[in-house]
């Protein structure tokens, strides 16, 4: 499976949070590209609390696909 960051810009055609993420991560080539980094930047970035937890849902299904793949 591709990494957080792969997965994440690969569903900007959903119409959830997740999507939304996803067309926010693709605007900005700037956005660092591990999940811990990116978490971090949010943070230091002043983001809200809400930014940062979708950030933290859409890596949270990411690890259960992630899973369901290697099973």
């Amino acid at each position: 499976m591709t990494s957080f960051v792969g997965w994440l810009l690969a569903q900007s055609k959903r119409d959830d949070h997740t999507g939304q993420l996803a067309r926010l991560a693709a605007r900005d080539p700037a956005l660092p590209r591990r999940s811990w980094r990116l978490r971090a930047f949010l943070r230091w970035a002043g983001t809200d609390a809400t930014l940062r937890e979708q950030v933290k849902a859409a890596h949270a299904e990411w690890r259960r696909a992630k899973k369901a793949q290697a099973a």
